[in-house]
């Protein structure tokens, strides 16, 4: 079942609710999109706040040191996310595939990790391949991990803008800002993959996901 916050909720629980802990680990050069997910980043903590007062959405920083342990699991989530994509690669385009190969090379890079964080973990990445192949975007997203080794993905289309938390068990969390007759329309969920075309489709999704002259550089 989607879970769907109005603005209004949005912003009438924004009071109680403190800053961000830190940044977000981004895939360097992908420019517009990597703002975006530092941006939406915010919007989903105020998301997750509001339905669980309890919780935190907490993003890992980057700090100096790394233990040499750390090298395996960021290497081992590396491999598996490649091998998880080639079992999908009937769906999708060979450079779309390839360029996602060089984003993840640099989102797992060694010298950027401090040994507590979580690599993107293979539940996440599996919820976004569902949604790759359900969605079929033309575009690559600017992508990020979670404290949680959950897979980010943003997209933007100048002021235009949407980001996807995937979580295990093919459910994603998005929060997304677009202009809709004239006027700015934001909102925020939680939805199943199988349902998230349907839950985007009032948005137009069309904007974030068609253009293929403006995919996140490499």
């Amino acid at each position: 079942m989607s879970a769907i916050i109005p603005t209004r909720q949005i912003r009438a629980g924004l009071k109680s609710i403190g800053p961000m802990l830190g940044p977000v680990r981004a895939s360097n050069g992908v420019g517009t999109d990597a703002n975006a997910i530092m941006d939406s980043l915010d919007k989903i903590e105020e998301y997750q706040n509001w339905s669980k007062p309890s919780s935190k959405f907490m993003v890992r920083q980057r700090r100096g040191a790394v233990a040499p342990k750390l090298a395996e699991r960021l290497y081992d989530a590396l491999a598996e996310a490649k091998i998880l994509t080639s079992h999908v690669a009937m769906h999708l385009d060979d450079s779309w595939r390839e360029r996602l190969f060089v984003q993840l090379d640099d989102l797992l890079e060694y010298d950027d990790w401090h040994e507590d964080d979580e690599p993107v973990t293979r539940a996440s990445f599996e919820t976004f391949l569902r949604m790759i192949v359900h969605q079929t975007p033309k575009r690559r997203p600017g992508l990020g991990v979670s404290h949680r080794g959950n897979l980010i993905a943003a997209w933007t289309s100048g002021s235009d803008r949407l980001t996807l938390e995937f979580s295990p068990g093919d459910m994603v969390r998005w929060v997304l800002s677009c202009e809709i007759d004239g006027e700015v329309e934001r909102a925020a969920g939680e939805s199943p993959v199988r349902r998230l075309p349907e839950v985007l489709s009032v948005y137009r999704p069309d904007r974030w996901f068609s253009d293929a002259k403006h995919q996140a550089s490499t």
